[in-house]
């Protein structure tokens, strides 16, 4: 008799589940962590970002690393300010395509806040051009969700402007833009691309390209000055002589004489080409915050230059007293500076419009002025252009 012992249905034994152990948290690793991160975003700028910042407490350092993830303006700067509300925080920005520069506001002081953002709009029906808007309340709750906001409508001005040519004007189109990706953690050319295909708008003439690349490379002011000469000339009808001092400081300081006498006044002439985003004509003069120049002599120009039409569409003589007692002043980015700020709204300004004068007028305003001054000293000048040139 013979017995087949077979072998027994084996029964796979069940893997236990392995329990993973509770990770340990660690302040000090976590405080090491930033620490490395600060030190890395103030050695090197982000995708290039060439940045600064003039709001207390908000450090270079921390305006990278909030817009971590996003593109780079190619060459222009950024400048981060504070934004002083009367009633509550909102947002502004600004692209300034004849600088480079790429202007985001923060409130301050902050605290959250809500904003009515237009998406999109529908014409209606019916004779006229009306149109039904379609809108979003965004809350904001920190200034990093500001900063990405702010930062993103303007970058896709200027993509609008110097990656597709095309005139830059699209409001809703960037605030779609932002809307749709300020909290996303990356953000490419692509989405750019994605978010301005349909829109129909008119290509920048290459004149007025070339005119704004030309504004980037320091010409503004010699533009400026230029044209304010020939209105000197022409309104004087030639009884003043503007010539430009040489060797010339940065381009943009005139002295006016009269002819056949020694009378004579120095202008400080400063240039803009647009409004901001908040309609106002804005100019600096940077100085040493312990020696801002005065003198009876002295003479600030600003010119509001109208690029398509090669005029000077508006234009304000200031007296340096005035000039220094009106402007707003900041804190530069070089230690020890101060920035005077004239800061004028283009619909109309209190504080300036005593100062505004006719371009066609600009010749016989400065004729009493200058001979009521009298003969100059070469001393007096001397110290004078010392003091502005510093």
């Amino acid at each position: 008799m013979s017995l087949l012992i077979l072998p027994g249905r084996s029964v796979a034994r069940r893997q236990a589940i392995p329990l993973a152990e509770e990770l340990h948290f660690d302040h000090r690793a976590v405080t090491r962590a930033v620490a490395a991160i600060e030190r890395l975003a103030s050695r090197a700028h982000t995708s290039g970002l060439i940045v600064r910042s003039d709001l207390q407490g908000l450090k270079v350092a921390d305006v990278r690393r909030a817009l971590s993830g996003l593109p780079s303006p190619g060459d222009y700067r950024l400048v981060i300010k504070p934004l002083r509300y009367r009633t509550k925080p909102h947002l502004s920005g600004l692209c300034e395509f004849d600088v480079g520069r790429i202007v985001v506001r923060v409130p301050e002081p902050f605290f959250a806040f809500e904003e009515v953002v237009y998406v999109n709009a529908r014409r209606k029906r019916g004779v006229g051009m009306k149109f039904a808007w379609l809108s979003e309340k965004v809350r904001f709750r920190t200034r990093r969700d500001v900063l990405r906001f702010v930062y993103l409508h303007e970058w896709l001005h200027w993509y609008l402007r110097e990656m597709c040519g095309k005139r830059a004007g699209a409001e809703t189109a960037c605030d779609r833009f932002a809307l749709r990706n300020f909290r996303r953690p990356q953000v490419t050319v692509g989405d750019a691309a994605e978010a301005v295909r349909g829109l129909r708008m008119l290509p920048v003439s290459a004149d007025l390209l070339l005119a704004a690349h030309a504004m980037r490379d320091s010409s503004l002011g010699t533009l400026v000055e230029l044209m304010v000469e020939a209105e000197i000339l022409a309104g004087s009808q030639g009884r003043l002589l503007p010539s430009r001092v040489e060797p010339d400081v940065d381009h943009r300081d005139i002295v006016v004489a009269e002819v056949g006498a020694f009378g004579a006044l120095w202008l400080q002439v400063k240039g803009t080409t647009h409004p901001d985003s908040e309609d106002r004509i804005v100019a600096f003069a940077n100085y040493p915050a312990d020696a801002i120049p005065e003198s009876e002599r002295l003479y600030y120009l600003v010119a509001l230059l109208d690029v398509e039409r090669h005029v000077l569409a508006r234009l304000w003589l200031v007296p340096s007293a005035d000039f220094n007692r009106l402007a707003y002043r900041e804190r530069s980015e070089r230690p020890g500076r101060v920035s005077l700020q004239f800061s004028c709204v283009a619909s109309g300004d209190g504080r300036w419009e005593p100062f505004e004068v006719a371009r066609l007028e600009l010749g016989a305003k400065l004729e009493p002025l200058v001979a009521a001054l009298g003969a100059a000293k070469r001393e007096e000048m001397d110290g004078l252009r010392a003091a502005v040139a510093s």
